[in-house]
């Protein structure tokens, strides 16, 4: 999660990035008119089952896809230039993040970048003078296989 709130933290559009913490972001008291709250929000391992090594064993490989929420929230008193600027910050999350290869689990597994992307978002109804959009990040990365359990112990 750290590697994406720095990448969108770089584009410099965001007055907050948060991890986790929705009601940091959406705090009245808080000056960012323009932030942005990652957090997990599932994850999954998969068998690469067609991983076929020399002696016609699988080779144990493993993936793991997983998902991000970014909500992004923006205030203006003008609704159309809050709803624009929203519209703005989503592009740059999708401009920040799609085709990157950020996220490392477990050290050094190979990301792979034409699975990293935003997937889909919602508009929430606005509420004035603040205006939320939840969208979906969905990355995908190697993940110990079977073969790197050791259950001798």
């Amino acid at each position: 999660m750290g590697a994406v709130a720095q990448a969108l933290d770089d584009t410099g559009l965001f007055d907050g990035v948060f991890l986790w913490a929705l009601k940091d972001a959406s705090d009245e008291s808080t000056d960012a008119t323009r932030a942005v709250v990652v957090s997990p929000d599932r994850s999954h391992v998969e068998d690469r089952h067609d991983a076929i090594v020399g002696d016609g064993a699988t080779s144990g490989e493993m993936i793991q896809r997983g998902q991000l929420r970014l909500h992004i929230l923006c205030r203006d008193q003008d609704k159309q230039a809050r709803d624009e600027a929203a519209g703005r910050l989503l592009e740059a999350c999708k401009d920040a993040l799609n085709g990157k290869a950020l996220i490392r689990y477990l050290g050094e597994g190979v990301i792979y970048p034409q699975w990293t992307k935003v997937l889909s978002w919602k508009w929430d109804e606005p509420q004035p003078p603040q205006r939320e959009i939840e969208a979906v990040f969905e990355y995908t990365t190697d993940a110990p296989g079977w073969n790197a359990f050791d259950a001798s112990e």
